[in-house]
């Protein structure tokens, strides 16, 4: 079968794979071709809003959430033809948001007229030709790209527990990721339950798993046993640090975001607003710590940022608290140190945080909620292990996703940025940190896209640099960002 060319061919069809083709059809020439490659059941909608379950709500106000930089607007307006009214500051239903996008998605290649093409598969490899890339589908399909973008989401969970811990006989009572894994369906209502992760993915299978009928234990387990924050029900102006203090020392920043943050709260302000100032900084800050600093926030700072950037909206804490007034919830501050199969259940030891004594539990299931997962789960992508096989593609220093530099453009083996290949959204985490959020994605599908159109958007695929001043009093923005 002959190939199919195509100027640009975009590998994921998720939120950033739908930010990326809608910026492009409105952008390209008309006689410019593109191909939006992606599995069905996320198409338009990817992992994190197909699912309809009217109890998992954004974590974001609703008039944040445009998939169109330039019509922040557009999702309010959404919602308030297709869905009930949303009142300022309010969180949206995940799968509203899912269809919404969907929606922008199918207008966008309605209005481009024939120039992007969908097409429904799984991408198996991506090889280098002469000035372009083959791709091919594991149903056969084959396609030619000048250049790809790969926008794949968020790399596949995996327990953080050592292989060497895990009796192999356990592996079939352990769900690494529950979004996928079909086993989550046969959780009956009694069974005992271990959710190893606090943060918002094991908020969300809770209210899952009640919401289907599960009645019995369920043990939440992370390092520091913290549920993310709430958002507070009004909103306060965000807060900007004045932190050219700090030099790009990790320390130096926590301290003065922690200090700010505890004065806000004695002086009876919202904290939150000290945190949402950092976040139009937030990339100029990471990019300027070191590789030795990133690495020691991803040890010791990552999961403090995940509660108090990553919060809950005021109803889900709700029901969070709800659920666990009932007695049947626990969250534990410690460690999974070993897990071994029982027959019908498995053990896991766990290691409390303060005292150190480990216990011994049992558990009909153990769940997987500790996040994305990162660049090894990410290089079991046959498309990602060809191109890394074949030297085109690297993971970043940190082991977080691919590398990529300041333009999205992927770095190879020996270095050399491509012209050809670029990655948008999760996977260029490494680079840019913040790039997970609806808004961060929209502004590099948004760059991108000027850029691979030959305009003169000449905006930075990044935040925009953030003038961080002499130290002195902090400020505080006319208006809400």
């Amino acid at each position: 079968m002959e190939a199919t060319s195509h100027d640009i061919a975009i590998v994921g069809a998720g939120l950033s794979g739908s930010a990326l083709a809608i910026q492009l059809a409105r952008r390209m020439p008309k006689d410019a071709r593109i191909v939006l490659i992606g599995r069905p059941d996320e198409t338009g909608r990817g992992l994190a809003y197909r699912d309809g379950n009217p109890d998992l709500l954004l974590n974001v106000p609703a008039e944040r959430l445009s998939i169109d930089p330039d019509d922040p607007g557009a999702f309010v307006r959404w919602l308030a033809e297709n869905s009930a009214r949303h009142p300022p500051g309010s969180f949206a239903c995940r799968a509203d948001y899912g269809r919404y996008v969907h929606g922008a998605l199918m207008a966008a290649i309605a209005a481009a007229a024939g120039r992007v093409e969908l097409v429904e598969g799984t991408v198996a490899a991506i090889t280098p030709a002469t000035d372009a890339f083959d791709i091919r589908l594991a149903s056969g399909g084959r396609f030619r790209a000048a250049r790809v973008a790969l926008c794949l989401g968020n790399p596949p969970p995996q327990f953080r527990i050592a292989d060497r811990a895990i009796e192999p006989a356990a592996h079939g009572r352990m769900i690494a990721d529950p979004w996928n894994d079909p086993r989550m369906q046969r959780i009956a209502a009694d069974d005992r339950v271990l959710l190893v992760g606090a943060g918002l993915t094991m908020v969300d299978q809770i209210l899952t798993l009640r919401r289907n009928g599960h009645a019995a234990a369920i043990v939440a387990v992370s390092r520091h046993g913290r549920l993310p924050a709430t958002h507070a029900a009004s909103a306060s102006a965000p807060v900007r640090l004045e932190l050219a203090e700090a030099k790009g020392r990790l320390l130096a920043v926590f301290r003065m975001v922690a200090k700010a943050a505890r004065a806000a709260e004695a002086a009876g302000e919202d904290w939150r607003a000290i945190i949402d100032g950092l976040r139009p900084a937030t990339q100029e800050i990471w990019q300027a710590f070191t590789i030795a600093e990133q690495r020691r926030f991803l040890r010791h700072v990552e999961s403090y940022w995940a509660v108090v950037r990553h919060r809950m909206a005021p109803a889900i804490a709700d029901r969070v608290a709800e659920v666990r007034s009932g007695g049947t919830v626990e969250v534990a501050a410690g460690r999974v140190v070993a897990v071994r199969a029982a027959g019908e259940f498995v053990t896991a030891a766990i290691r409390d945080r303060r005292t150190r004594l480990v216990r011994i539990r049992p558990f009909e299931w153990i769940v997987n909620c500790t996040g994305p997962g990162r660049f090894p789960s990410l290089a079991a992508n046959p498309a990602v292990a060809g191109l890394v096989a074949a030297g085109l593609a690297r993971p970043d220093p940190l082991a977080v996703g691919l590398d990529v530099d300041a333009d999205c453009r992927v770095v190879s083996r020996t270095g050399q940025t491509s012209t050809r290949l670029f990655a948008v959204g999760p996977i260029t985490a490494g680079r840019f940190w913040e790039s997970t959020a609806v808004a961060e994605i929209r502004q590099q599908a948004s760059a991108l896209a000027a850029r691979l159109a030959g305009g003169a958007d000449h905006r930075e695929i990044a935040a925009a640099p953030v003038a961080i001043r002499p130290p002195g009093a902090v400020r505080r923005p006319s208006s809400p960002r």
